[in-house]
This record gives C-alpha cells, sequence and structure tokens, in this order.
C-alpha cells in the first residue's frame, strides 16, 4: 500500500479573488488533507475530505523530509462549480490579504506566491501544458465521450485522473464496453498519438487498441490493456518485453523518412556526434568533471563510429521502454507510452530496460533475450560488443533529451527534473571510461 502524505491545496473562487483556506486555526491556512500519492490521490483526499468536485490541475511541488522521503505536496485545482460551498472549518480569503508565511510551509511559500500573482492577473507562462489551464478538462471530457459514443462504447461513469504532471495527462472512463483511457501529450512530444496510431496497425498484437486520436491538439483514447505490467511479473519473462520491442526495431528499418514525416525526432548518431561538437556548456559539471567529458570525448566518438559501422541499423526507438511500460496479455505482451520514441539506434532501447534488473546474472538473460533475435546479423559475440558501445552513448542520448525537456518546460516545473541531465551526463563519462579501459586491455 502506497504510504499517505499532506496534501496542500491551492482552490480559488469563481471570482480570482479568492483562496479556499482554512479559518479554524489562529491565521488562515491552506487546506490539507491526507492520500496517497500524486495527483489521482490529491483528487480522492479533497474529494472526500471537502466534499470538492473541481478540475485538477497541477501539482506545484513535493516536500521531502532530511533524508529526501516525501512527506507533502501542493497541488492546484481549478474553481469549483457555484454550487459548492466551502466545508465547515474553512471559507473564502481574499487573496489581497493573504499572509503567505502564515498559509503554507516556508517551502512552498514561492509557489503559493506564484500562485495567488496569476490569480490576480500576472501572465502564466507559456510553456504551461494545456491540461494545466483553467477550462481544459470539460474541453477534453466532451471528446472523450463523444468519441467513445462514436465508437460505440456509451459512458458509464466520471472522467477519472491516472496521471497529471507537465507531460502528460492521463484519464481513465468508464463505458459499457469497458474501460477507455485517454492521454494528452507535452507539445514536444506531439508525435506521440500519430506514431501510436501506425504502430497500431502494423502490429495490432504488440500495442494497445487504438479507438482515436486528435493529432493537432495531441490526444488520443484507447481501451484498457487487460493483463499484467511485466515489471510485477517474475523476471524470467522480462525478456519478452524486449524482444517484442525487437520485432518492432527490425519492421523499422529503411523507413526513417516515414517516420520522420509523423514528426518523430531525429536522434541519429550522426545527430549525436553534432551534440557531442555543440559540448554541455548548460550542464553543471565541476571543473574535474569537465575535463573528464573533455578526455572521454574522442570514447564516445569512437564508440558512435562502431555502432553506426554495426549490423544492426538505425530504426524506430521507444526511448523510455522498460518493463513497466510493457503490458504482459494473455495472447503475449504489449507496448505502450510511445512519447519518447525517435530515430536513433535500437540498441539504446536496453539501457532503460536492463537498469532496472538489479541481479547481473539476470541482467544478462534478459539481454541475451533481446539480442538473439538480431542473431541473424552477426554472432552473438559482435552484438554484445556493439552492446557495450550502446551503453554510454544512450546515457549521452538521455542527458541530452532531459536537456531539452527543461528547456520546454516553464521554470516552476523544472524541479521535476533538476540535476537529471548532470547525473546522466557524469553516468556516461563513468561508462565510457570503463569502454575505454575494456579496450584498453584486449
Amino acid at each position: 500500500m502506497e504510504e499517505e502524505r499532506d496534501h496542500y491545496v491551492l482552490v480559488p473562487d469563481a471570482s480570482g479573488q479568492a483562496l479556499l483556506a482554512r479559518t479554524d486555526t489562529d491565521a488562515p491556512t491552506l487546506p490539507h488533507v491526507r492520500g496517497r500519492p500524486g495527483a489521482p490521490g490529491a483528487v480522492e483526499s479533497v474529494r472526500r475530505e471537502l466534499g470538492l468536485e473541481s478540475a485538477y490541475l497541477r501539482l506545484a511541488r513535493v516536500l521531502f523530509d532530511e533524508g529526501r522521503k516525501p512527506i507533502g505536496s501542493l497541488h492546484e485545482f481549478d474553481a469549483p462549480s457555484g454550487a459548492w460551498s466551502p466545508p465547515v472549518g474553512t471559507s473564502w480569503s481574499d487573496l489581497d490579504r493573504a499572509d503567505v508565511a502564515a498559509l503554507a510551509p516556508p517551502e512552498l511559500a514561492g509557489d503559493v506566491e506564484r500562485w495567488i500573482a496569476e490569480q490576480l492577473g500576472a501572465p502564466v507562462p507559456d510553456a504551461r501544458p494545456s491540461w494545466s489551464r483553467p477550462g481544459w478538462l470539460a474541453q477534453a471530457s466532451l471528446w472523450i465521450r463523444e468519441t467513445a459514443t462514436a465508437c460505440g462504447l456509451r459512458p458509464t461513469g466520471d472522467l477519472e485522473v491516472v496521471g497529471h504532471w507537465p507531460l502528460s495527462s492521463v484519464l481513465r472512463l468508464e463505458t459499457d464496453g469497458g474501460k477507455v483511457f485517454f492521454k494528452a501529450v507535452f507539445p514536444i512530444f506531439g508525435h506521440e498519438p500519430a506514431v501510436t496510431a501506425q504502430l497500431s496497425a502494423r502490429h495490432p498484437t504488440l500495442m494497445p487498441e487504438l479507438l482515436a486520436i486528435d493529432k493537432s491538439r495531441g490526444w488520443m483514447l484507447m481501451r484498457e490493456l487487460q493483463g499484467t505490467l511485466i515489471g510485477d511479473q517474475d523476471l524470467s519473462r522480462w525478456g519478452e518485453g524486449l524482444r517484442a520491442a525487437a520485432s518492432i526495431h527490425k519492421a523499422w528499418i529503411g523507413r526513417a523518412a516515414e517516420l520522420l514525416s509523423l514528426g518523430v525526432h531525429d536522434r541519429t548518431l550522426q545527430a549525436l556526434e553534432r551534440d557531442l561538437a555543440a559540448g554541455f556548456d548548460a550542464v553543471e559539471l565541476s571543473s574535474e568533471d569537465r575535463l573528464r567529458l573533455k578526455a572521454s570525448l574522442p570514447t564516445f566518438v569512437r564508440a558512435s563510429a562502431e555502432l553506426g559501422a554495426g549490423a544492426v541499423p538505425e530504426t524506430l526507438v521507444h526511448g523510455e521502454l522498460h518493463p513497466w511500460n510493457v503490458m504482459a496479455t494473455d495472447e503475449g505482451v504489449r507496448i505502450f507510452d510511445w512519447s519518447d520514441s525517435c530515430v536513433s539506434h535500437p540498441f539504446f532501447d536496453l539501457l532503460t530496460y536492463l537498469e532496472r534488473v538489479d541481479d547481473e546474472q539476470s541482467r544478462g538473460a534478459v539481454l541475451n533475450a533481446y539480442l538473439e533475435v538480431w542473431s541473424d546479423t552477426a554472432p552473438m559475440g559482435e552484438l554484445l560488443a556493439l552492446a557495450a558501445c550502446a551503453h554510454p552513448l544512450a546515457l549521452m542520448h538521455h542527458s541530452i533529451s532531459c536537456s531539452r525537456i527543461l528547456d520546454a518546460m516553464e521554470p516552476a516545473d523544472r524541479w521535476w527534473f533538476d540535476g537529471e541531465p548532470a547525473r546522466l551526463l557524469l553516468l556516461a563519462i563513468e561508462r565510457a571510461e570503463a569502454l575505454s579501459r575494456s579496450w584498453d586491455d584486449h
């Protein structure tokens, strides 16, 4: 069972001139409720304890204890309907008289001040995703219900929040034909609906059943995947996910132009080498680590050259493949969440999958399950050598991905990926150093 935490909530009234506050204290404070983590936990907690039915907008901040364990969070909601009244112990408090120091813990003061300023007319950053803006849920709800109905599925329940963060919003709707799932994606990943549609058409047994997409808005609607996440099953089954991914990898070889026309990002080895040449000045590194990076650049270049000259060509890459993006069903496995899909080297998908395997022996078995699918292209020893070359390059690839995501996010949301580009870059350097030593030994 997920450990509960405190959810502090920011709720404006319809005028945007007042916020919901607890008034049974010496000074008005933000309401806070106990519940499981994340947006779903906050929604169900405020519904249960405050009787509040209001659109969820965003998670503004997470609070940690001294050991970096999450203990609380700050959530923003849209204004409730005029029929809703604050429960006993709470009331509307004027924003222009709000005492931020009294409203919430000091760690949340900056976010509360920003929120109050926005309610009083300060501009909302352009980079804020649409689902974190008032009014979006009503539009999405209408499209979901109308689309489900057009597909012969009569809605029978309310929309539920499944996941909601700066990069996507996932909602669930019960229908008379089973649950359907809706996903809206961040603009930088706007290609996902079109890619999912193509993959669903060409690999129907390996993908969720897609009902509809709205490419211009980055929306898609799918039937529920029945099964169990392969990451929650015994390690002996994890190789099935990589084998399925390999079959998709092989099917899209030589079709880069088609993929790029769908909006998939060009993350080829050639593009990676351009990024290497451009440097990583925006990533914070110590002077010592900066020197290590410079010293490792020849290793990255050689690894890229060997990988590019190898028997396994570039193709469609999932980009964030791991055992919890693979559903095991009675018929096999299905792979979902293609937000990070790109044209690159397929062995890059090994990194995010294998890093979840703690045991070295099991990791080797899972790796071999993937490489066996490529055994018609090269001997196993050669494939293992190419996988070793791919490892530091894949870490570099993901460091660049995180940097680009951060650049596309509004400043107030960048804490989600704070420090990730540097962490991944340092791991890439460490792996490149190890690869260089192994070359020297042979």
